[in-house]
Parts: C-alpha cells; structure tokens; sequence
C-alpha cells in the first residue's frame, strides 16, 4: 500500500505510486496511485511526467490490485 510505503519516510507528501503496463511501448495507460498524504502537486507533477512520456495517466485510490483486475474481476 502506497500509505504505508510513504509512512517510511520523512516526506510523505512527495510519495506516490506508478504502474505502467506490459508491455511498456505498447500500452499507454498508466496507473498514478496516492497516498492519503500524497499532496496535490506530487500528484501533478507526476501527472505531467506521464504526458510527458507519452502516456495516459489514471489517478486511483490507494487500494489493493490494480485497477483493470479490480474492474474486470468481480
């Protein structure tokens, strides 16, 4: 969980989460994950980093599994 990896160390706020899907060149989504203390420039930052790389950025809820198996499990 992205809260109890930020809780480690003494910035939490700059903490977040990626996940980029196999194969990497091919899909362009990318999961962005926060905290509860990630902080909304943290947030865009990342955001804009993934744009950057040409990809699509999805924010999500600090919440175990990814969002596709989430989505497409139950």
């Amino acid at each position: 969980m992205i809260t109890a990896l930020a809780a480690t160390i003494g910035a939490p706020a700059r903490f977040i989460g990626m996940h980029f899907f196999n194969p990497v060149p091919l899909l362009q989504l990318v999961e962005v994950i926060r905290g509860v203390q990630t902080s909304d420039a943290t947030f865009e930052a990342v955001r804009a980093l993934t744009e950057k790389l040409n990809k699509l950025p999805i924010g999500v809820r600090n919440s175990p599994g990814f969002v596709v198996n989430r989505i497409l499990v139950p």
